[in-house]
């Protein structure tokens, strides 16, 4: 059994705290772009992936990317932040807390998930597989460089977009407009690419509502980040399926869908699909579900929220009065 949350990061802000709150998120930005300077750095002395001979030499190189983007958009960063003012992990969406609880459930939702939205595509005859990769060597050593690739990739995203800066939002904004700004800006970076379909950008919007939605229920990123994960990776590894993120990964089976981007989602992927919208319904009550068994009751609640916020005081130099009856 999962213990219950033990702390929450989302402490309201108030006055000059709110600014102060504000100035930390435009301050972690300016760090992620500062570190986006020596990422590209580095990545200019690697081979580009798409010249290499064989596409686990390839795979090597877009894994060392993606740690290397992990480290510099979302680690180094969120780690000046937390040392230069004395904040809990908490505040950064890392709780340790049930890390490892969540992270499996997380995993195991977005390969249910996915799995779920195959399977109705391969009941109406909408999509058909093929073999891709012969060799039990190429599908484990494929397959884990897969994951890693995928990890990482799903770490930076959900640091970048629900981490530090996020939660500095929550304390200046409360949570539901933080979140509505979250996935606006998901939307937006899903328009940016080429030949998105309103469809794709709509359902980028619901399932980023899905992940930042996870992080009120459960305190931390961790389940975030399983889910985000393992929908990628056995989007693109097991399934085939189209994605935006990486092209030119392989996959243990070759799909090939019908003429009827509507239902399949067509080259936006599944989250260009209509039955992305059931997929998010059905997350969403299983994230629900997991909040109120991870929740502590309204009173315990209280005064864990009350002991966050008079430990964020101290660093900030405020005086909070605790409530008489506590």
């Amino acid at each position: 059994m999962i213990p219950p949350i033990s702390a929450f990061p989302f402490a309201a802000a108030q006055g000059r705290t709110r600014a102060s709150s504000l100035g930390r998120s435009a301050l972690y930005i300016v760090l992620v772009l500062v570190c986006g300077l020596l990422v590209s750095a580095l990545s200019g002395i690697l081979p580009e992936k798409t010249v290499h001979p064989t596409v686990e030499t390839s795979l090597i190189a877009a894994a060392v990317s993606a740690s290397l983007f992990l480290l510099c958009f979302v680690v180094f960063p969120t780690r000046i932040m937390l040392r230069l003012f004395r904040d809990p992990p908490e505040q950064a969406g890392w709780q340790p807390a049930n890390a490892p609880q969540l992270l499996f459930l997380g995993i195991s939702a977005g390969f249910v998930a996915i799995t779920l939205f195959a399977t109705v595509l391969w009941s109406e005859g909408a999509v058909r597989w093929t073999p891709a990769i012969p060799t039990l060597r190429q599908v484990v050593s494929e397959g884990l460089l897969s994951a890693v690739f995928w990890l990482c990739v799903a770490a930076s995203e959900e640091g970048l977009n629900r981490g530090y800066a996020f939660v500095q939002l929550v304390r200046a904004f409360s949570f539901w407009p933080a979140a509505l700004i979250d996935c606006g800006i998901v939307m937006l970076e899903h328009a940016t690419y080429h030949e998105e379909t309103a469809a794709g950008i709509l359902g980028a919007g619901l399932f980023g509502l899905v992940l930042v939605y996870s992080f009120l229920q459960t305190g931390s990123l961790w389940f975030a980040l399983g889910l985000h994960a393992s929908w990628k990776f056995a989007q693109n590894f097991i399934f085939g399926f189209a994605s935006r993120d990486a092209t030119e990964t392989p996959s243990l089976l070759m799909c090939q869908l019908s003429d009827n981007p509507l239902l399949t989602g067509g080259s936006a992927g599944p989250e260009g699909s209509i039955l992305i919208l059931p997929v998010t319904v059905l997350l969403m009550a299983l994230v629900h579900g997991l909040g109120l068994r991870l929740k502590p009751h309204a009173s315990e609640r209280v005064i864990i929220m009350k002991q966050a916020d008079a430990c964020q005081a101290r660093f900030m130099n405020e005086q909070v009065f605790p409530d008489p009856g506590t």
